[in-house]
């Protein structure tokens, strides 16, 4: 059976959101949106950069790219890009491209779209 709350749990680490949502509403309400925002906008740049340096079989910069969209996706709470970057950054600093890269790749642009959905009808009014 279908719960709201078991799909969000499946992608999205709840407490994090929860403290960003408290310390926005306790400091400025617009801090959440500018956080969401610029989420998206990284998040959208570094899956690029991973895409590209895919094809150039750039593995110094799939690991660079890899690690700042794991770090941001943590602070944001985006347990499922946290979890596909960690494992990217991990093979490539192994010296590896994994050979499913492809797949990873449109996993992340998958778990960007959903964190995204969730996180836009988080902001503020």
């Amino acid at each position: 059976m279908y719960v709201e709350g078991e799909l969000m749990s499946s992608f999205m680490n709840e407490d994090k959101v929860k403290q960003l949502i408290e310390i926005s509403n306790t400091c400025d309400n617009s801090l959440l949106n500018d956080l969401i925002d610029l989420f998206g906008s990284e998040t959208l740049r570094l899956i690029s950069e991973i895409k590209v340096a895919s094809g150039e079989k750039n593995i110094l910069k799939i690991h660079k790219s890899a690690r700042s969209l794991k770090l941001g996706a943590d602070y944001i709470g985006a347990k499922k890009l946290y979890e596909i970057s960690d494992h990217l950054e991990k093979e490539a600093s192994e010296g590896h491209i994994p050979r499913n890269i492809e797949t990873i790749i449109n996993e992340l642009e998958y778990y960007y779209c959903q964190s995204s959905d969730f996180l836009d009808k988080k902001k503020v009014a």
